[in-house]
C-alpha cells in the first residue's frame, strides 16, 4: 500500500510516494505533483501484485552466486574460523546459485533447507541458514545491491 508525504526543498514543494507491499523493501520515488505520484504508486502496485515487478537492475543482473561469491572475498576472511562459512557457500552456491537474486524465494530456500536437514543437525543447520541471510543483508544494506 503507497502513502505519500509532501516535502519541501529548496525545489519547492514536492511529493514522496512510498510503496510497502509483501514484505519486500519500500519502493520510494519523489514527484513534482502528487497526481504524478499517485499514478506512479498505482502501476507499481499492480505490476508487484501481478508478480511482474523487478525492483532494481542490480536484483536483476546478479545471481545469489554472485552474492556469494562476494561474501567469501569480503565477510569471511574476517571470520575466525573460514572452513566452515566456506563450506557453508558453497553449499548454497551449488544448490541456489544460477538462481537470480530477484528470483531467490522462500520456497527455494525451505526446499533446500529440508534437504539439508536430512543429513546434518538442526544446529548445523541453522548456521546455513545464518550465513545465508547474513549475505542477503549485506547484500541489501551494505553493498546496495
Amino acid at each position: 500500500m503507497a502513502y505519500f508525504r509532501k516535502r519541501q526543498g529548496k525545489k519547492g514543494t514536492r511529493w514522496q510516494a512510498v510503496i510497502r507491499m509483501g514484505g519486500r523493501r519500500p519502493q520510494v520515488a519523489t514527484f513534482r505533483t502528487k497526481g504524478e505520484a499517485e499514478e506512479w504508486s498505482r502501476g507499481i502496485e499492480t505490476a508487484i501484485s501481478k508478480g511482474s515487478y523487478l525492483p532494481t537492475y542490480e536484483a536483476k543482473r546478479r545471481t545469489v552466486k554472485d552474492l556469494l561469491e562476494r561474501y567469501k572475498e569480503t565477510e569471511i576472511p574476517k571470520k575466525k574460523d573460514q572452513v566452515n562459512p566456506t563450506r557453508h557457500a558453497n553449499f548454497w552456491i551449488d544448490r541456489l546459485g544460477d538462481l537470480k537474486l530477484f528470483e531467490l524465494s522462500r520456497a527455494a530456500i525451505v526446499e533446500v533447507r529440508d534437504e539439508l536437514a536430512k543429513e546434518r543437525a538442526p544446529a548445523t543447520v541453522n548456521r546455513y541458514l545464518a550465513l545465508l541471510s547474513h549475505a542477503c543483508t549485506m547484500a541489501e544494506r551494505e553493498w546496495e545491491w
